[in-house]
């Protein structure tokens, strides 16, 4: 239970939600394209998260693949 805490702790810092709220905008467009997949946006994103946090980077890439997906 702790770690779950801990998790929500970290994905509620400022700077991490709004990168997930950010990289769920772009995985709706990423998504809507036609002959694009969440696959692709993962791809295509994953060079802008090398100089971030692991956190940080995971936050984003999987905001993307889930509302690419959905």
């Amino acid at each position: 239970m702790t770690a779950f805490i801990t998790a929500l702790s970290v994905i509620f810092q400022p700077v991490n939600f709004l990168l997930l709220l950010g990289s769920c905008a772009v995985g709706i467009v990423i998504g809507a394209i036609p002959g694009m997949n969440a696959g692709m946006g993962i791809s295509i994103l994953l060079s802008f998260t090398l100089g971030m946090t692991m956190e940080t980077s995971f936050a984003m890439l999987l905001g993307v693949w889930m509302c690419g997906v959905s």
